[in-house]
């Protein structure tokens, strides 16, 4: 689990998730980082090299944007994308598109896009992970009522 802020909540549940889908998961653990540089400490990057599966929380992706693009969590994150079950949810789903909207700036409703495209609380910026079968995609959690979670399975 990577996220930039929350705490370790999810683990239990995906761990009681994994066993009642019968594909019981060894441990999770949760990798928080709160700022850029701690996506420079050999710990963190220890762990995600060792993740066998990776799911990004909910949250601003604009922290997500902001602390792993350009360093070594993106390479190996885009390395993994190969060999590991990558997903996420609200925030965590969002970083996975082709395009990302960061939401850096605040956000406008549905109506006020619609209206104006180029609204300044509208900011997308490229892919953060390049995945295939997403290289068309935009991806949002939030567009009815329910939540969905997306998950890239190999």
């Amino acid at each position: 689990m990577l996220r930039a802020s929350g705490d370790e909540a999810y683990n239990e549940w995906i761990y009681n998730l994994s066993i009642a889908s019968g594909a019981k998961l060894n441990s999770v653990r949760t990798i928080l980082t709160k700022d850029k540089k701690a996506s420079e400490e050999s710990e963190v990057l220890s762990l995600i090299r060792s993740a066998e599966a990776i799911f990004f929380a909910g949250g601003d992706q604009s922290q997500y944007i902001d602390y792993w693009s350009g360093t070594e969590v993106q390479s190996i994150l885009q390395a993994k994308l190969s060999n590991v079950t990558i997903g996420g949810t609200s925030a965590g789903c969002a970083i996975l598109g082709n395009w990302v909207y960061t939401g850096e700036k605040g956000s406008a409703t549905s109506d006020e896009a619609l209206a104006n495209p180029f609204d300044k609380y509208i900011t997308i910026v490229p892919a953060f992970l390049n995945i295939p079968y997403l290289e068309t995609i935009i991806t949002d959690t939030h567009f009815g009522k329910c939540y969905y979670i997306l998950v890239y399975l190999l």
